[in-house]
This record gives C-alpha cells, sequence and structure tokens, in this order.
C-alpha cells in the first residue's frame, strides 16, 4: 500500500498530465496514441488512472513524459520528489546514481533494468534486498539491513556494467 507521500506524487503527476493534456486539447486516447509512439502501453483507462492519481508511474513512464506531452522536461521535472525519506524520491534517485556510476543516462539503466530483471533498478534491488535481509535475519531498519541493501545494489550495478561492456 503506497504511504501519504507516494500518493501526494502520484496525484500531483497526474494532475500536471490533465492539465497539459487539457491546455493542449487532446483526448485521453490521444494521449495514449501519443505514448504508444514512445513505447509505452497506455490504454485511455490507463491515462485516466494516472490523471486521478491512482496509478504511479514507472522510471521509462517518468522519463517519457516530455516527448508525449511534447514540453520541456523541467514541466515535470519541478514535480519530482526532493526528501530524502521520499520513497518516490528515493526510487527515481537510485536509477539517477547507477547511471552517474555507469557513465551512462538514466534511460540507459531504466531499459537495460528492464530488459536483465523485467522491472525497475529500484524494483529488483527491493526485491533482492528482502530476501537478503530475511537471510540473514537482522531487523529492517538496523545497520545490518542498510549494509545488506547496499551489497544488493552494488551486485545489481555490477550486473548492468556487464551489459554495457557487452
Amino acid at each position: 500500500m503506497p504511504n501519504s507521500s507516494e500518493l501526494a506524487f502520484d496525484t500531483a503527476v497526474g494532475n500536471r498530465m490533465r492539465e497539459l493534456r487539457i491546455a493542449a486539447n487532446l483526448t485521453q486516447a490521444q494521449v495514449s496514441r501519443r505514448a504508444a509512439a514512445a513505447g509505452i502501453a497506455w490504454p485511455q483507462s490507463s491515462v485516466a488512472t494516472i490523471e486521478a492519481g491512482r496509478r504511479s508511474l514507472t522510471a521509462y513512464e517518468w522519463l517519457a513524459l516530455p516527448a508525449i506531452y511534447r514540453c520541456s522536461p523541467a514541466v515535470f521535472e519541478s514535480l519530482r520528489p526532493s526528501g530524502p525519506t521520499d520513497p518516490a524520491a528515493v526510487r527515481f534517485e537510485c536509477d539517477a546514481k547507477a547511471a552517474a556510476t555507469l557513465g551512462v543516462g538514466i534511460p540507459w539503466v531504466v531499459e537495460h533494468s528492464v530488459r536483465l530483471w523485467g522491472r525497475s533498478l529500484a524494483e529488483e534491488r527491493d526485491a533482492r534486498s528482502i530476501k537478503r535481509i530475511q537471510h540473514l535475519g537482522v531487523p529492517d531498519r538496523s545497520r545490518g539491513a542498510q549494509s545488506a541493501r547496499g551489497h544488493v545494489t552494488r551486485v545489481l550495478v555490477a550486473e548492468l556494467a556487464a551489459q554495457l561492456r557487452a
């Protein structure tokens, strides 16, 4: 279940998408077609759900918004959470930090994460971290859990680096 900051972020993104769509005199179906052209499968119902703030965006979808709405990235960047404990910000920062480490752009990290694991880097990190933390038997918010998450992140970035060399 998303927490209140994730819900607030999703609502802000949905509101901005609706504002831009209305300002451009577009229907949700037209936005759906633009998304498809950007490689994103959003039926009209998905556009409606996102605009209502009831669905989070993947990192790839977030990065494609300026192309879909034909606007500057700054239009959406101003919505990006910046608090260090905000889960939406943490998910975005995971891809950004990996991109900086690897010397590639965030879209490369997003694309290759989905190719390798079928989900974002942050989602894969979280899934593997949960397993590792449970295996180690350490409390979730302990220093041991933080160390386990760091280890998992380094392993995942190494897997992405291998893709970069391939």
